[in-house]
């Protein structure tokens, strides 16, 4: 039986290729492609990279390659056998030398020697590096020659850099890189059929319209995509929707996102990891009971994008007035989300950061309640819903504190059973300053005072207790660690339910949106990281 060409190898750079030339040939699984597809794949590679519109992209991947190579003294006839040598491996002539050296991808017969110019994140030609036998350049089989040429089109240009998704499950990194060869395109569909940006691309994605309106003789840019994390959280959301309504069985993974630069005058390289436990938390916000609440708790964290403005000239004398700015669209590739960033933050050095998870929380699980009138005002503007205590939500919390933290199932009950008896009680009493007390509070001693004083305060007026001494020490003693240093968890947990149940008996109103003058609100970022 005859080998597969390609395989997948672990590699980021090599498997992103695979699965950009796998997506191209519409295949689904690397031993599929043929000598055919290959073909193929390294015309369509010739023909995208060969337009002007890919120069800025190639120029971080590739520099100095045949695609983008600028030098006078480079003749034409050249380019063309250097391009293919890189695009039709596996039609051309093995190099010089490279007899009974293995590739560092598959461990097949090596074909091809490569350096800087054709594999991003090396050293230039002749420069010793870390490879076999005292080479000074990388030894490569054609298949993955080719696949190594195609990252630029499986990936996306983001900040002036490349930006490829490469998962611990293949079929993951095949799904990112058909999404990515799709977009690619299509953009390249628009630069080379001459349509007006106004109507065959309403996002501007060519970047042709100047200040001033649209300029039709200027060339396009390839887009250049802004605030990397959240596109790729984006991305990763819809990856989850495309394989759930595929019907797809749920898969453990992690995912790795790579930001790299090539360029000589300033190579660099960030990593991104997403946690196998944090994308099955995300796969687990796609059913029915998740799915709604979670879109508009990302819908309303998408920062504005920047604006467009213009200063002000002076003409014979006379200031001209500023035009208004420019409003521009927010949402992925175009500007950041708080949401995903914050989520992101919790895992960006490698382990759970509980002060990070704590300030997610915060920020997005607990909607405070004197921001309850204001997100009230921004739900109804939008369409979404004019409930504003829909983002209180119990359930999600508990997925997220036993999903992603990790935490003790019964022990989040336990957080839940006294929380829920504290708002029953503060119900049945009427009690709205001890409500304002609990939910405002933000120093550590203050608040155990205050539960201290409504233990005796309803048990002087009624057979029933807020907690029990075991409960309290459980609770607040007891502790993990990591949960005793960030004591604001357990407060903002006890909050988000209290305003759940309190809102479920309609006991919350428009004058409970702020705080007694003596109740002092110090929920700040500040305090969650002291």
């Amino acid at each position: 039986m005859t080998p597969p060409l390609l395989k997948w190898t672990g590699h980021p750079l090599a498997d992103v290729g695979v699965a950009t030339l796998c997506a191209m040939a519409d295949k689904d699984d690397p031993s599929e492609l043929t000598l055919e597809d290959l073909t193929k794949c390294g015309k369509q590679l010739k023909t995208a990279y060969t337009d002007g519109l890919f120069i800025a992209y190639l120029t971080c991947v590739f520099p100095n390659s045949p695609y983008i190579n600028a030098n006078p003294k480079y003749t034409s006839a050249s380019r063309e056998i250097d391009m293919a040598r890189l695009l039709q491996p596996h039609s051309s002539q093995p190099d010089e030398g490279v007899e009974g050296i293995s590739c560092i991808f598959s461990g097949e017969p090596a074909t091809h020697f490569l350096n800087r110019s054709n594999v991003p994140m090396l050293t230039g030609a002749g420069v010793l590096n870390f490879f076999p036998a005292g080479l000074s350049e990388m030894p490569v089989a054609a298949p993955y020659v080719l696949a190594i040429q195609a990252l630029a089109l499986g990936g996306r240009r983001s900040e002036g850099k490349l930006l490829i998704v490469h998962c611990d499950d293949p079929q993951w990194t095949l799904h990112f890189a058909r999404k990515y060869v799709a977009r690619n395109r299509f953009i390249i569909n628009l630069a080379t059929s001459n349509r007006l940006p106004t109507d065959d691309d309403p996002d501007n994605l060519l970047q042709r319209e100047s200040p001033g309106g649209l300029n039709k003789e200027k060339k396009p840019k390839y887009p250049d995509a802004k605030a990397p994390k959240s596109l790729v959280m984006d991305d990763l959301m819809e990856v989850i929707t495309e394989r759930n309504m595929g019907r797809l069985a749920e898969s453990f993974t992690s995912v790795t996102v790579y930001l790299l630069s090539n360029s000589g005058q300033g190579p660099s390289l960030a990593i991104e990891q997403i946690p196998g436990e944090f994308v099955s938390f995300l796969q687990d916000l796609h059913g029915t009971k998740f799915s709604a609440k979670w879109k508009r708790l990302v819908a309303r964290a998408w920062r504005g994008a920047a604006v467009e403005t213009e200063t002000e000239e002076e003409t014979g004398g006379k200031r001209k007035p500023k035009k208004p700015p420019k409003a521009m669209p927010s949402g992925p590739g175009r500007s950041h989300n708080d949401l995903y960033n914050d989520l992101l933050d919790i895992f960006d050095h490698g382990f759970c950061n509980w002060q990070a998870a704590t300030r997610f929380i915060r920020r997005h699980l607990l909607a405070r309640a004197k921001c309850y009138r204001s997100m009230a005002r921004a739900a109804s503007s939008d369409g979404i819903s004019n409930d504003k205590y829909e983002l209180i939500d119990w359930t999600l919390t508990e997925l997220f504190l036993t999903e992603v933290l990790g935490m003790d199932k019964a022990r989040v009950e336990m957080i839940k059973d006294l929380a829920t008896r504290l708002a029953n009680l503060i119900y049945d009493h009427n009690d709205k300053g001890a409500y304002k007390q609990l939910v405002f509070t933000g120093k550590e001693f203050e608040y155990r005072s205050h539960l201290t004083r409504l233990q005796r305060k309803y048990a002087e007026k009624s057979k029933d207790i807020p907690f029990t001494f075991d409960e309290y020490v459980n609770v607040f003693l007891l502790a993990p660690p990591e949960e005793r240093v960030n004591w604001n968890l357990i407060r903002d947990l006890i909050s988000i339910r209290l305003v759940e149940v309190l809102h479920e008996r309609n006991f919350l109103t428009e004058d409970d949106d702020e705080p007694e003058q003596d109740v002092t609100d110090e929920r700040t970022e500040e305090s969650v990281d002291a």
